[in-house]
C-alpha cells in the first residue's frame, strides 16, 4: 500500500470517527439528565416563565378601564429573550461544564474550525472553555444550537 493510500484511508477513518463522536456527543445531550441523575424526571423544578403585565387604562386608582396588552416586542413571543417565541426546548434542564464542552466540539466539527466555537464564548467574555462560569451555560448553549443550525 502505497503512502498516499494509506493516508487517504487514515482521513477516511477520521471522518467516520468524527461522525460517529458527533452522533455519540448527541445522544448524550439529549439523555443527559437520565444519564447523570438516573431518573426520568426532572430534577430541579423549572423556573416560571415570565411575562409582561397587562396595562390598565382609564380611570385613576379606581381600577376601571380597559386592559391593554403590551406592544409587540417583534419578536414573535412573550418577553422572554428568545427570538423563536420562549421556546427553548432543546436547552437541558441542567447543564454541566461536560456538556457544554461537548456542544461548542460540536460547533467546531460542524464548521470544521474551531473559531465559531471560540467567538461564542469570547462573545460572553471568556477566553477559554474552562472559564465559562455556570450562569452562561444556557447562553452558551443557545449560541451554539443557533451556530449549528446556520452551519448547515
Amino acid at each position: 500500500m502505497s503512502l498516499e493510500d494509506s493516508m487517504k484511508e487514515l482521513a477516511d477513518s477520521n471522518r467516520e470517527l468524527a461522525a460517529a463522536m458527533k452522533g455519540y456527543t448527541k445522544a448524550i445531550t439529549e439523555n443527559a439528565r437520565l444519564v447523570v441523575t438516573g431518573a426520568a424526571e426532572p430534577t430541579e423544578a423549572a423556573a416560571p416563565a415570565k411575562s409582561t403585565p397587562a396595562k390598565t387604562t382609564g380611570a385613576k386608582g379606581k381600577g376601571k378601564g380597559k386592559t391593554e396588552t403590551p406592544p409587540d416586542d417583534g419578536l414573535g413571543g412573550d418577553d422572554d429573550g428568545f427570538a423563536d417565541g420562549g421556546s427553548n426546548a432543546d436547552v437541558p434542564k441542567k447543564i454541566t461544564a461536560d456538556m457544554v464542552k461537548a456542544k461548542l466540539l460540536e460547533v467546531r466539527d460542524a464548521y470544521g474550525d474551531k473559531t465559531p466555537a471560540l467567538k461564542i464564548i469570547q462573545d460572553l467574555g471568556y477566553a477559554a472553555i474552562p472559564d465559562v462560569k455556570p450562569a452562561d451555560f444556557e447562553k452558551v448553549w443557545i449560541a451554539c444550537d443557533e451556530a449549528i443550525a446556520n452551519a448547515d
